[in-house]
């Protein structure tokens, strides 16, 4: 098991990997950086530069950290000479670049969200989840949800026709639930909205129910 026994500043480690060789530690390291590579901040993946040394019975700890000093200095000059800054796993005698992961799939995208909305997730995570999506299968994606988990589907339209922040999103969320939106709902819609399109959708949304309320009273 991994044990973390220091912290080097904001950003630095070391951590203990007891009873492994060379072989398996390196192994291990990799499947480290390969999981911090799939986490992102702000967009970006993280990356690291690892040294990696194996610990002899009769060294101290100055001379240790020196060693391993030395292969995170080279792993962090491979990673600056290469596009992209991936991260690099360096040891004695050896040099591992750890490939960036590839861009998500719209299929694997559609596949998050589904699951987000099956799940009853934070309508937020979903567009977070459809976003990139081209328009076409974002579509047909909201389509299929409102039949199979109409409820879940139309609450996440309702906060994209309410607080997403951008324009084109609303006014398909909104064009989307015509029929299921209040005119509560509208109304609140007409006070947020400020995109002139989606404001004009609303606006006929109103008209509509107004004169089907108008025929109603007539018959």
């Amino acid at each position: 098991m991994a044990t973390p026994i220091a912290s080097r500043g904001a950003d630095e480690v070391v951590i203990l990997l007891p009873l492994l060789d060379l072989e398996r530690g390196l192994h291990a390291v990799r499947l480290l950086l390969k999981s911090l590579g799939r986490e992102r901040v702000e967009g970006y993946s993280l990356r690291a530069a690892a040294g990696v040394v194996v610990v002899t019975d009769t060294e101290n700890a100055d001379a240790l950290k020196e060693r391993a000093d030395r292969e995170q200095a080279r792993a962090k000059a491979e990673s600056r000479d290469i596009a992209g800054h991936p991260s690099v796993l360096a040891w004695p005698g050896g040099i591992d670049v750890i490939p960036l992961p590839e861009p998500e799939t719209i299929t694997e995208r559609l596949a998050d969200a589904r699951l987000l909305i099956e799940t009853a997730a934070a309508a937020s995570s979903v567009a977070d989840a459809l976003d990139s999506v081209p328009f076409e299968e974002w579509d047909a994606f909201v389509e299929q949800a409102l039949r199979e988990q109409p409820a879940q589907a139309e609450k996440f339209l309702r906060w994209v026709a309410a607080r997403h922040s951008e324009s084109e999103w609303r006014f398909n969320a909104i064009r989307i639930l015509d029929g299921l939106i209040d005119e509560e709902f509208r109304l609140e819609l007409l006070g947020r909205e400020q995109n002139a399109d989606t404001r004009e959708l609303l606006l006929n949304l109103g008209g509509r129910e107004s004169g089907a309320r108008g025929g109603d009273q007539t018959g």
